[in-house]
């Protein structure tokens, strides 16, 4: 007797004995599976042979045309017997878009991809691409065929959103781009593979997308929000004054602060290394091999699907930040709160060795950060802003008084390409823009600009009162003192 097991969200493999031993047939669609189960089934002494020919015929056969054509167990099992494929040359043995996308993703995107990334693309393929063009050929894909795909995607498809999020009514240009972006690097590994000839997706129409600007705090509006947290005697205020300073300072992402320990942290050279970041990971793609982890938090609540990790950086990279003095007796005075409660806690204190975590230990995740930030921002009577966003304000900052220095703003941020800085962080502060125009005035060029006043000839009288006020000054206020009593 065979078996049918589920291997993936659209994917079943029969299994079967032969000689005593277990024989998978793996990447199955529902209904070849059934018609593979119901094959061995009706043999009652199969040898490897058969089970590796009726298998090898039943995987070739396309998927949509498997199920176009109804193929029917008789022609399934006549095909075997002949060891040839349906004499028809409408059928199509080129692989599934879906077929081949797992191949991809198992042969180049666990190479290439970290744990988020890889994540985010097979989530974009199963809820948006499979649907539509999952058991075309690849093969058959062609331009217009795709526009018709972003078409419909932009138009008629409704978004999967996350239960947590506010829904939107339609799928975003955005998103439409990132579905690019794969399917592009996709169809380039093909060619390179020889399953096709060309890419398509090179010569798609791509949707217009024009990126809207984070708003960000300005450097005023920050210095009122840390005066409010500035607080020692409330834990939950004071680690948020801490997270803001040290994300101010060193121009971090936020789950590079969240990373930070205090063996990363020097007191007596003011500096911190920042080389790991905290984020939460599919449980399935933590051995990836670009996902570097460097700790793996004990889990809280059986099933959880997702880790929360301590892992290497965006960019790979370790940079030194140096921080200023405010920053660095900010941090001495929150470790001492932090032994304080280790003291009272005990056991149950969680020594992670983080500097910013809660008031047991563990860690804060990103959405704890961005939710307490509003919350205090709108204590302190401020706009609304996430936490990434004070790194664009720190990056504005730094431009500001290093007097343009993009290469030490791009150090400080840790970014890869410093156009990242001009382009992406930095933002114009008005009080800079009316400050350019006030030293324009007191400079010479307006000055000289306009044309200097014509001057009427000086008539012979006005010559001689002119040297009489050089030779003989007295005798000018005299003149001048007499008019004054006709007057």
């Amino acid at each position: 007797m065979a078996s049918i097991a589920k291997r993936g969200p659209t994917k079943y493999a029969v299994i079967c004995y032969i000689d005593g031993e277990q024989k998978w047939s793996p990447g199955l669609i529902l209904p070849k599976a059934k018609m593979f189960k119901k094959f061995l089934d009706g043999i009652d002494d199969i040898d490897q042979f058969t089970f590796d020919t009726a298998f090898d015929i039943l995987k070739n056969i396309n998927n949509q045309v498997f199920q176009e054509k109804n193929v029917q167990y008789d022609e399934f099992r006549k095909m075997v017997a002949e060891k040839l494929v349906i004499p028809d040359e409408s059928l199509n043995l080129s692989m599934s878009f879906s077929d081949f996308f797992w191949e991809f993703a198992n042969r180049y995107g666990k190479l290439k991809w970290g744990s988020s990334y890889f994540s985010k693309c097979v989530s974009n393929m199963e809820n948006y691409v499979f649907p539509q063009m999952g058991d075309k050929p690849i093969d058959e894909i062609t331009v217009k065929s795709i526009d018709d795909f972003y078409t419909f995607l932009l138009t008629e498809c409704k978004p999967v959103m996350c239960k947590y999020r506010k829904p939107l009514e339609r799928v975003t240009p955005s998103l439409v781009l990132d579905i690019h972006k794969i399917l592009r690097c996709m169809f380039n590994q093909a060619v390179k593979w020889e399953y096709v000839a060309s890419n398509p997706f090179l010569k798609a129409t791509l949707p217009e997308h024009k990126s809207k600007e984070r708003d960000s705090l300005k450097p005023s509006e920050l210095q009122k929000l840390l005066q409010y947290l500035d607080d020692e005697s409330d834990f939950d205020k004071f680690v948020f004054y801490c997270a803001i300073l040290l994300d101010f300072a060193c121009t971090t992402r936020s789950g590079e602060i969240l990373a930070l320990q205090w063996q990363d942290f020097s007191a007596e050279r003011k500096e911190v290394q920042i080389y790991k970041s905290l984020g939460r990971v599919e449980k399935d793609h933590i051995n990836l091999p670009k996902s570097e982890i460097y700790f793996e938090f004990p889990v809280l609540y059986p099933g959880c699907k997702t880790r929360l990790v301590l892992q290497k950086t965006k960019t790979g990279h370790t940079r030194t930040s140096y921080l200023p003095t405010l920053v660095t007796e900010k941090l001495m005075t929150l470790k001492s709160i932090q032994d304080g409660f280790k003291k009272q806690l005990g056991e149950d204190y969680l020594d992670y060795g983080l500097i910013i975590c809660q008031q047991n230990g563990r860690p804060m995740s990103s959405e704890l950060l961005n939710k307490g930030l509003n919350m205090y921002l709108n204590e302190a009577g401020i706009k609304n802003v996430v936490f990434h966003s004070l790194r664009s304000t720190s990056a504005t900052y730094k431009l500001k008084i290093s007097g343009g220095d993009i290469k030490s703003v791009q150090g400080e941020g840790g970014w890869r390409d410093p156009k990242m800085v001009t382009k992406q962080y930095s933002r114009i502060l008005e009080e800079d823009r009316r400050g350019l125009s006030e030293k324009m005035d007191k400079g010479d060029f307006f000055k000289s600009a306009a044309k200097k006043k014509s001057q009427k000839p000086r008539t012979p009288q006005m010559q001689q009162l002119m040297a009489m006020a050089e030779t003989d000054p007295d005798m000018l206020q005299k003149l001048f003192d007499s008019l004054k009593v006709l007057t």
